[in-house]
C-alpha cells in the first residue's frame, strides 16, 4: 500500500503542474496576441488619422476652387484691385460664413496686397509671420518644377475663344504662429475670357486662406472619424509614423507637414479589444485548473465572438472612411474604389461604365439666403433623389455641392439617358424643409468607359473636363466628354 500510494502520488502529482503550465501558455499565447491586436488596431487609427488630415486639405482645397477661379475674384485682385471687394468676397466671406482664421491676397510678386484676420480688415502685413511657414507650397505653385508640385491640383480652365488656363491649388497641414493649421493656396484666374485688352500675368494673385486646427474642431474631427478625445498635445516624444502612449488611457502619433516638419502630435482614447478580452476571461482562466476541457472550449467559443467583434470594427471604421457624415451616401474614396472594380469587370465584357460629375448649380443661393441648415438638408435630399430614382447605379458625394454616380450601361447611349435624367431630376423642386420648395439645377458632364478612357484617374479628370464646359456653355444639361476638351 505505501508503494502503490506512492506510484499514485507520482503519478497524480504532476497533473496540478501540467494543467498550470497548458493554462500559463494558453493564457500568455492570448495575452501575445491581444496585445498584437491592440498595437494593430493603434496603429491602423493612427495611419487613418493622418490620412484624414490630408484629405481634410484636398476638401477645402475643392470648397475654394469657386472662390479663385472667378472672373469677379481676378479683376479686383490681379487687374485693378480692390480692398473693399476683396473684404466682402474673400474676407469676410471665408472667415465669417466658412470658418478660415486668416486669409490673404498676394500679387504676382507675391507681396500681400490685402489680408483678413482677427476679424478685421488689415493691410497683410500680418502674413509676413506665416511666409516662411509656407514658402514652399508657394514655389510649388509658382515652379511646378521646384519639388512637391505634384501635390498641386491642376485644374484646366477653358476661357472660350481657343484659351485656356491651368488652376493650381495645394494644401497642407503647417504650424504657423504656434496654430496647428491647414493652408490652403490657390491661383486666381478667370472663369470666362476676360477680354482682348486683358493679359492673365504668368505669374496671377495667389489666395492663402488658413484654417486653424483648434481642440474643439479636433474633437468633433474625431468624432466623425470615430475617435474618442481627439486633441493636441503638444510635440512630445512622439517620433514620424510612431505611436507613443499618453498616460494609460490616451495614445498619441505625430503630424508632419510635407516638408518634413513638425506640426505637433495627436492623442485619442485608445480601444484595447484584447486587454478588454483579457479582463472579461480572468475568471475563465481561474476555472480552468479545475475544468480544463470546459474552460478550453469556452475560450475557443469567445475568442471567435470576440475576434468577430474585432472584425467588425474594422468594417466599421472602413465603412466609415468610405462614407460622407451628412448624407450617408459614398465618398471619394469609395467612389474610387468601386470605379477601379467595375473597369476591371468590364474590361472582359463588351459593356461601359459612365462616370458622371454633378454640380448643383444654385446650392450657394440656398445657402446664402436660408443658412447653411437648409444648403445641408438640400444635399440630403439631392442624395435621397439620385439613390431613390437610380437604384442600379453607384452614387456619391465627393465634396461641397458636388456628386458623382457610376453607370453600368450595355451601351454608350444609355449612359447618355441616365445623365439627361440626372440634369431633368435635379431642375425639379426639392421639398428641402415644411416651408421651402427649391430648384437646384445642376451641371453635369461625364465620360464614358472605355470609350473615353480605362483608367480611374483619365475617366475622373475628362468627366472634370466635361462638367466644366457644362457649366459654362449648357447648365441644366448633360454634357459628354469629347478630345476637344483637351485638343491643347
Amino acid at each position: 500500500m505505501p508503494m502503490a500510494n506512492q506510484i499514485i502520488r507520482r503519478v497524480l502529482a504532476p497533473i496540478p503542474v501540467l494543467i498550470l503550465v497548458v493554462i500559463a501558455v494558453i493564457g500568455g499565447s492570448f495575452y501575445f496576441a491581444y496585445q498584437q491586436v491592440d498595437r494593430l488596431t493603434e496603429e491602423r487609427q493612427a495611419q487613418t488619422i493622418r490620412n484624414a488630415f490630408t484629405q481634410a486639405g484636398h476638401g477645402l482645397e475643392r470648397e475654394l476652387r469657386g472662390e479663385t477661379i472667378w472672373g469677379d475674384a481676378f479683376a479686383n485682385a490681379s487687374v485693378a484691385p480692390d480692398s473693399k471687394w476683396l473684404e466682402t468676397y474673400l474676407g469676410s466671406y471665408l472667415t465669417t460664413l466658412l470658418g478660415y482664421s486668416e486669409v490673404y491676397v498676394l500679387d504676382s510678386g507675391d507681396r500681400p496686397i490685402y489680408g483678413y484676420e482677427d476679424g478685421q480688415t488689415r493691410d497683410g502685413r500680418g502674413f509676413e509671420a506665416d511666409r516662411a511657414g509656407v514658402a514652399d507650397l508657394i514655389q510649388a505653385l509658382r515652379d511646378p518644377a521646384s519639388g512637391p508640385a505634384s501635390h498641386a491640383a491642376l485644374t484646366t480652365v477653358d476661357l472660350g475663344a481657343g484659351r485656356k488656363v491651368v488652376h493650381r491649388a495645394i494644401s497642407d497641414v503647417r504650424l504657423l504662429g504656434g496654430e496647428p493649421s491647414t493652408v490652403v493656396i490657390e491661383t486666381i484666374l478667370p472663369d470666362a475670357d476676360p477680354g482682348a485688352g486683358t493679359i492673365i500675368p504668368e505669374r496671377p494673385a495667389l489666395l492663402v486662406a488658413v484654417f486653424h486646427l483648434d481642440n474643439a474642431y479636433l474633437s468633433t474631427f474625431g468624432d466623425s472619424f470615430q475617435f474618442s478625445g481627439l486633441r493636441w498635445i503638444g510635440a512630445g516624444s512622439t517620433s514620424a509614423g510612431a505611436l507613443s502612449p499618453v498616460g494609460s488611457d490616451e495614445v498619441s502619433t505625430r503630424i508632419t507637414a510635407r516638408d518634413g516638419s513638425v506640426v505637433g502630435d495627436v492623442a485619442w482614447k485608445r480601444e484595447l479589444p484584447g486587454q478588454e478580452l483579457l479582463r472579461r476571461m480572468t475568471w475563465g482562466f481561474g476555472l480552468a485548473a479545475a475544468l480544463l476541457l470546459s474552460i478550453a472550449l469556452f475560450g475557443v467559443r469567445y475568442f471567435r465572438a470576440q475576434s468577430q467583434r474585432i472584425i467588425d470594427n474594422e468594417r466599421r471604421e472602413a465603412r466609415l472612411a468610405r462614407t460622407d457624415f451628412l448624407t450617408g451616401l459614398p465618398n471619394r474614396l469609395a467612389l474610387s474604389e468601386v470605379l477601379t472594380s467595375q473597369l476591371a469587370s468590364i474590361a472582359l465584357s463588351d459593356r461601359c461604365v459612365g462616370v458622371l460629375n454633378i454640380d448643383l448649380d444654385r446650392f450657394k443661393q440656398i445657402n446664402d439666403s436660408h443658412g447653411h441648415q437648409a444648403g445641408d438638408k438640400a444635399l440630403v435630399a439631392v442624395g435621397a433623389r439620385l439613390m431613390a430614382e437610380f437604384p442600379e447605379c453607384f452614387v456619391a458625394r465627393t465634396g461641397g455641392d458636388e456628386f458623382a454616380m457610376l453607370v453600368p450601361a450595355a451601351t454608350a447611349d444609355r449612359v447618355g439617358v441616365v445623365a439627361d435624367r440626372v440634369a431633368f431630376l435635379l431642375n425639379a423642386p426639392l421639398q428641402i424643409n415644411e416651408s421651402l420648395n427649391a430648384s437646384l439645377g445642376c451641371s453635369t458632364g461625364y465620360a464614358i468607359a472605355p470609350l473615353h478612357g480605362d483608367s480611374e484617374a483619365e475617366l475622373m479628370r475628362r468627366a472634370d473636363l466635361a462638367l466644366y464646359r457644362a457649366k459654362k456653355e449648357a447648365r441644366g444639361r448633360a454634357h459628354r466628354f469629347d478630345s476637344d476638351l483637351e485638343a491643347a
